[in-house]
This record gives structure tokens, C-alpha cells and sequence, in this order.
């Protein structure tokens, strides 16, 4: 990479005390040569040079100062020095060949009071020396990972492959959260331009697209998924409380029904046990949700009393956040299921949450129901 090189293109030597035998007697004052006055620099690269003039107030000074008595011509010099403007134009974007033109404006009056006058106040100048930029592309080298579970994952970028420029210069930037798997992740480059030239290079990109993909992914449903694991332990779970409810008396922890408290000597018989839904809640993206998908499955239990009566109960069960990981395997969070003494109670507490979710009825063909 080409190091910053400046070139200044100095229109006149600067003209100091000794160079006032340069200078014309004309009409009783002192002719000067704007061009002598005023150093034009140019930098940058080619094609992107940068034009900036600066007049040589010590060269004035130096003319009009009488021996001793400077500070006398001190009013004088600061009336002139204000009036002073030098326009440059073009003043950015120049390749070498072109034509800088450079305009000297200042109070004549001012400058009569000093006994000067300036001829050539309007000139150009040819631009050369500018050095060609390098091309370079930021993103080569960048690396991008992506974390989290689709369809709210994020994004890093690593910019230890990139070149010097662009770790030190270069910033990316880019929508970082919920990536879904498949989608696009556009990644904007914003960097210096001053740096870029003074490095001479220029950008040749400043954006880039990158495929969202090997996130971990919430599902919508459970078809297609190997979910052996978790209908053995959804079975598991429903068998623990078929079983602690014989032995604490307390149906699907619910406590008494139809007068009778369920214990360890009552008579009543846990039967029938069987599934009669089930349906997935998947989080609105426009939500702020506990969990990404709830899986819901509803089990019947027929409750037999000694004297015969019986009465229907229910269970429903909660496993949550299951995700399909790149291996195609599944993970997921077991919840505590909860008893309700009808299947309209259930509905309620499913109701109670669909404003936050998305619901579908799957099929329960697949549902393992444990011998009890």
C-alpha cells in the first residue's frame, strides 16, 4: 500500500526582506505578484486530490515595515490581513492535468493605505504529483459468525484477516438481532476518507450480503423432526404425576373433588388415561415473549370413586423452546404440567396467552401415552 505523499506546488519561492529588490516602484507603491504570495498545496490521490491555498502574510509585513517603526504599520497591516480571501477551485476531487484555478481578492483600499498593489490575482495552475490510490476491498478477509437460535439470532464480525486499513479505519455495520436462518444480513462498510487518502487507496465496496444459516432453529412444528426423545419423556413426566398423585392423594395436585379428598386409603381408581389434544404456540415476532414455542399436550384421566360415580380430569403439558439444531437433532425445556377439572378450564389458560403467540392443532398420533 502506497503511503499518503503530498505534493505541494509552490507558485513562489516566499519572498522575505531580501527579495524587496524583486519588487516594481510603480506609480509610488510597491507591485507584487500574487502568485509570489500564495502557495497552492495539493494532496490526496488522483482523481480525489485536494486543493488548499494559503497567502503569505509575512511577506506583506516584511515589504511594508519601516526599520523600527513596525508597530506603527501595525493598524494598517491588520485592516489588509482581514480583507484577504483566496478561493481555490476545483478544491477537491482533482486528477493530475487539471486546472487549478486560484483568485486573490482583497480592500484595495486597505492595501493602498500600505503602499501595495498585486497584479496576477487571478491564475492557475497545473495539478501533478498526485500518486494513484490502491484499490481495496474491506470485506476481503472479514469473517462473520452468527450465535443464538433462529429467528432471533445475531451476528459478530472478525476483522483479524482483513488488511491494516481496515482494521484500523474500517467500521461495520449491520442489523444484529433477530436473524432468521436463510434470510439475508446486509453489512455496510463505513470508514475515513481522509484516512483513504492519505493512505492512497480507495474502497471499492461498502456493502455485502451474507446468508443467514447454521443457527439453531425454534420450530413452528414438530412434523418431520426425530422426537422420539421427547415423547419418551413427555411420557415420563405424565407416568411421575399419575404416580404421585396415588400416593399423595392429590389429583394432578388439585386437592379435593366431588366432596371425596383423594389419599392413601381412598378407594378411587386413576384410569382411562389417554390424550385428547394437542396444539403449538409459536411466539409473534412483534412480542416479547418467555418462550420462543410452547408444545401443549392434554391428557384425560378417568376418576373412579368407591360408590361408583366417576369424573374426567385433565393434564396438560408444557415443552418449550424446542429447537432443531444443525445436526438435526432436537433440544428442548421440559415444563411442570398443570391439572384442571375440565378441558374448558384448559382452553381458558390457553386462551389467556394467544395474543402473544400463534396457535395450530397438531395430530397426536405420534403421542406416547404411559401404561398406568
Amino acid at each position: 500500500m502506497n503511503k499518503k505523499k503530498t505534493v505541494i506546488i509552490a507558485v513562489a519561492v516566499i519572498a522575505v526582506i531580501s527579495a524587496v529588490a524583486a519588487v516594481i516602484l510603480l506609480s509610488g507603491g510597491k507591485k507584487l505578484d500574487a502568485r509570489d504570495a500564495i502557495t497552492v498545496t495539493l494532496s490526496g490521490v488522483n482523481g480525489k486530490g485536494k486543493a488548499n491555498a494559503n497567502f503569505n502574510y509575512g511577506m506583506v509585513q516584511s515589504l511594508v515595515a519601516d526599520g523600527g517603526s513596525e508597530w506603527s504599520m501595525f493598524g494598517p497591516i491588520t485592516n489588509f490581513e482581514s480583507s484577504v480571501k483566496v478561493d481555490v477551485l476545483p478544491a477537491e476531487n482533482i486528477s493530475n492535468g487539471d486546472k487549478v484555478n486560484v483568485k486573490l481578492t482583497y480592500s484595495k483600499e486597505a492595501a493602498k493605505s500600505l503602499g501595495i498593489r498585486f497584479t496576477h490575482t487571478d491564475f492557475s495552475i497545473t495539478a501533478d504529483g498526485l500518486p494513484d490510490a490502491q484499490p481495496l476491498d474491506p470485506f476481503e478477509g472479514l469473517g462473520v459468525s452468527f450465535d443464538g437460535v433462529s429467528p432471533n439470532g445475531s451476528a459478530k464480525v472478525d476483522t483479524a484477516n482483513c488488511a491494516d486499513f481496515t482494521k484500523q479505519y474500517v467500521k461495520f455495520n449491520f442489523e444484529n438481532n433477530k436473524l432468521k436462518n436463510g434470510d439475508k444480513l446486509k453489512i455496510t462498510a463505513e470508514y475515513n476518507e481522509q484516512a483513504a487518502d492519505n493512505a492512497a487507496i480507495y474502497i471499492t465496496k461498502t456493502e455485502q450480503e451474507y446468508e443467514i444459516s447454521g443457527l439453531p432453529e425454534l420450530v413452528d412444528d414438530i412434523e418431520g423432526l426425530n422426537t422420539d426423545d421427547l415423547e419418551n419423556a413427555l411420557s415420563d413426566k405424565v407416568l411421575a404425576e399419575v404416580s404421585k398423585s396415588r400416593s399423595n392423594g392429590l389429583i394432578f395436585g388439585m386437592g379435593f373433588f366431588a366432596g371425596c379428598s383423594f389419599n392413601v386409603s381412598s378407594n378411587c381408581k386413576l384410569e382411562n388415561l389417554k390424550v385428547v389434544e394437542r396444539q403449538m404456540f409459536v411466539g409473534k415476532p412483534e412480542s416479547i415473549n418467555t418462550y420462543g414455542n410452547i408444545l401443549y399436550t392434554v391428557y384425560e384421566i378417568t376418576v373412579k370413586e368407591e360408590n361408583g360415580n366417576s369424573q374426567k380430569l385433565y393434564l396438560n403439558t408444557a415443552v418449550s423452546d424446542i429447537t432443531k439444531q444443525s445436526d438435526g437433532s432436537i433440544s428442548y425445556n421440559m415444563g411442570e404440567p398443570a391439572g384442571y377439572n375440565s378441558l374448558e378450564a384448559v382452553h381458558n389458560k390457553l386462551n389467556s396467552i394467544k395474543d402473544n403467540y400463534t396457535s395450530k392443532g397438531l395430530p397426536t398420533d405420534k403421542v406416547k401415552i404411559p401404561q398406568i
